[in-house]
């Protein structure tokens, strides 16, 4: 069993969404306190999204930046989908977490390859995720950004098809659902959480 299922005696579920579906960005620190903080965030991000604010559900995911907060940013209705739906099986859902929120990116950028899907996760709020064929252009825009570190990959293949990457590549042996499982172990709970 593993905890946060169903059937386990969890404290706390954790549920794992696509990062297709959110748009992590960096925000302007307008408020020291939370509550503040959360209020006016929505309105200090607007201009940079395509569909009205009002439309968007926006969370807090790590505020502990001096200037800048880490903030992602869905659709109102696909939350309200995904919550539905859970409730349907029976999931109260104590925290949502985009999956490549659980990839790192301190040592250098991070590539999870999970069948016909990748997720790239490169800064703290730099995270791209969709199909494989989209990896060789995620890699020149990193390299266009002067990207200079080694890429991990992800993968349970054993000769993925990537991209040359100068700085270096290092493969981690895994299954995608299975990595991302044994990093919620390191999970920071009390930060980064879409039901903000």
């Amino acid at each position: 069993p593993v905890d946060g299922l169903p059937g386990t005696a969890a404290e706390k579920t954790l549920v794992l969404v696509p990062s297709t579906d959110v748009l992590l960005l960096e925000a302007p620190r307008v408020a020291r306190q939370r509550r503040q903080l959360e209020r006016a965030l929505p309105f200090a991000i607007e201009d940079q999204l395509v569909a009205p604010v009002e439309n968007a559900h926006v969370a807090v995911l790590d505020d502990s930046g001096a200037g800048s907060v880490a903030t992602a940013v869905l659709a109102r209705a696909r939350l309200e989908d995904w919550l539905a739906r859970l409730t349907q099986r029976g999931i109260v859902a104590d925290h949502l977490l985009p999956e490549g929120c659980l990839l790192p990116h301190d040592t250098g950028p991070t590539l999870l390859l999970d069948g016909p899907l990748a997720t790239l996760r490169h800064a703290r709020t730099g995270l791209l995720a969709g199909t494989r064929e989209e990896i060789a252009d995620w890699l020149a825009l990193l390299a266009e950004q002067g990207e200079s570190r080694p890429l991990t990959v992800i993968t349970h293949e054993t000769a993925p098809a990537l991209p040359d990457w100068v700085p270096g590549v290092k493969i981690i042996p895994a299954e995608a659902g299975a990595y991302l499982a044994a990093r919620t172990a390191q999970w920071p709970a009390a930060s980064t959480d879409l039901l903000s």
